[in-house]
């Protein structure tokens, strides 16, 4: 959906259709005041049904078009979307149950019967169930979905309900895939975490690393325990290591930058604004990133650096007057950097603000 632009279309679409429900309950209270309450009941059931028709139309659209591209790049990454066949075979065969025991995702995904057929065609079209994920790459979605359950689930399942993940790979083949020891710690630590344990988490996360010292997100989550535990200068040497494993992730970057300024030693702050800098090179529309960045170039006595952030962070946050006021202060630093100035004449130009250098 995100790929084919279908988010904004979305959300117009939702204002169409709130729209139309709006005017036509206006319509049929207008035929209600003429005094005829059949004709203002018709007026409002056949209204709403229209725009209702409209929008499960578009939705419909979205869905096949999403489709696709799931297929595209199921087969561009060597994998069976035979599994994914089976998913929509059973989204649609619960078209005969009882609306409250039909799935979330039945009821919020329409046209399941027909997309059934386009999945279907396809894999009728490729060979058969020979494209099995490895189990290295099934490990780590183990760990994926372990990772969200403990940052979603409530914290109190630590300790009292360990975390359990089977699923079959597919059909086919009911084998269940257990995930690795070291996925089922790192999860019940992130929730010990989130239950205030933080003592216990660490103990936990400090025997993983034992033996997994090349983990890059063990070591970030390291980082964010000692972060939590006030020890920046241990938080960042856990996210330098992460890096040196991984190092486009602007997340650790991030966190690495934050973690040297906690430090209050200045002897950090270049290699913060460094840090910074690449996690804003990869998340350039994140505004807490610049914020940061803004943070790190204050403290090292880089003002105009700081405010051209801060206009960058405000023209994000969509605060057009903090964002005008920021870059004329950029602008009014005489001592700053041309590349400073001209990005912040930039951003004037943009917010269609007249400079207010002279």
């Amino acid at each position: 959906h995100l790929a084919a632009g279908h988010a904004p279309l979305r959300e117009e679409a939702l204002r169409d259709a709130s729209l139309a429900t709006a005017l036509t309950a206006i319509a049929a209270a207008a035929v209600a005041a003429s005094g005829s309450a059949d004709a203002a009941l018709g007026v409002a059931i056949g209204g709403s049904d229209r725009a209702k028709r409209r929008y499960l139309s578009l939705s419909r659209k979205d869905e096949s078009v999403a489709d696709e591209w799931a297929l595209s790049l199921l087969d561009s990454a060597g994998i069976s979307s035979h599994g994914l066949t089976d998913f929509m075979r059973r989204q649609a065969s619960q078209r005969v149950l009882p609306e409250n025991r039909q799935s979330e995702y039945y009821t919020t995904h329409p046209g399941a019967k027909e997309r059934l057929s386009a999945f279907t065609d396809h894999t009728s079209q490729t060979a058969p169930e020979n494209r099995q994920l490895s189990e290295a790459d099934l490990q780590r979605l183990a760990r994926i979905v372990l990772k969200l359950a403990a940052y979603t689930q409530p914290p109190g399942r630590a300790r009292t309900t360990p975390y359990r993940l089977d699923w079959t790979r597919s059909s086919s083949d009911p084998a269940k895939i257990t995930p690795l020891q070291t996925s089922l710690t790192y999860a019940e630590a992130i929730a010990l975490f989130r239950r205030g344990d933080i003592v216990v988490a660490d103990k936990m996360m400090s025997e993983l690393l034992l033996h997994h010292a090349d983990d890059p997100w063990l070591q970030e989550f390291a980082g964010d325990l000692d972060m939590s535990a006030a020890k920046p200068e241990q938080a960042a040497m856990h996210y330098r290591k992460s890096l040196s494993l991984h190092p486009d992730s602007p997340q650790v970057s991030l966190s690495l930058g934050r973690a040297l300024i906690a430090t209050n030693n200045n002897a950090y702050l270049e290699e913060a604004i460094q840090a910074l800098t690449a996690a804003n090179e990869g998340e350039p529309n994140w505004g807490f990133v610049k914020r940061q960045l803004a943070i790190a170039y204050g403290k090292n006595g880089q003002v105009a650096e700081a405010d051209l952030s801060l206009a960058e962070e405000a023209l994000l946050a969509g605060d057009k007057p903090r964002a005008a006021q920021m870059a004329n202060r950029a602008l009014s630093d005489k001592a700053a950097a041309a590349h400073i100035r001209s990005r912040a004449r930039d951003i004037l130009f943009q917010l269609n603000v007249q400079p207010a250098e002279k």
